[in-house]
């Protein structure tokens, strides 16, 4: 039993990997983490909980807990996916590429870009004149 309630667990979790990059992808992370952590930790906790003491039902209680939080979240990223006008969005994006113009980016991928930007490493020219790896005639 337990290892279905698992499989279960594991293959809606797998969904909900994909669902969150579209939601990445679309910049709405803050629906996504609002909405994960009311189904794992206002649904899922407790009712793993109830299930695995009250119900007396052990690990798998705990895991069917968490099964039908994750359950509850792949549908409601469903319809945050959903919800967008898709056929405007491509329209934008199609225009913006024809454009030549760079495409829409979410709100931490400038972020990201101005960081990679000012931490990147500067190279560095060793001096073999005064490296101790090196001998007189390497040097010359």
């Amino acid at each position: 039993m337990t290892l279905w309630v698992l499989l279960i667990y594991i293959w809606f979790d797998t969904i909900h990997g994909v669902q969150s990059g579209i939601i990445r992808g679309l910049g709405l992370q803050a629906y996504g983490f609002l909405y994960t952590l009311f189904c794992y930790y206002i649904i899922g906790m407790p009712l793993a909980l109830v299930l695995a003491f009250t119900a007396k039902m052990g690990i798998v209680g705990l895991w069917l807990g968490y099964s039908i939080a994750c359950i509850i979240l792949d549908i409601g990223f469903a319809f945050i996916i959903m919800c967008p006008n898709w056929s405007n969005i491509g329209t934008q994006m199609r225009k913006r590429l024809e454009d030549g113009r760079e495409s829409i980016s979410t709100p931490m991928a400038s972020v990201r870009r101005a960081l990679s930007k000012s931490n990147t490493p500067k190279r560095r020219s060793f001096v073999r004149d005064n490296s101790p790896h090196f001998s007189a005639k390497q040097r010359e």
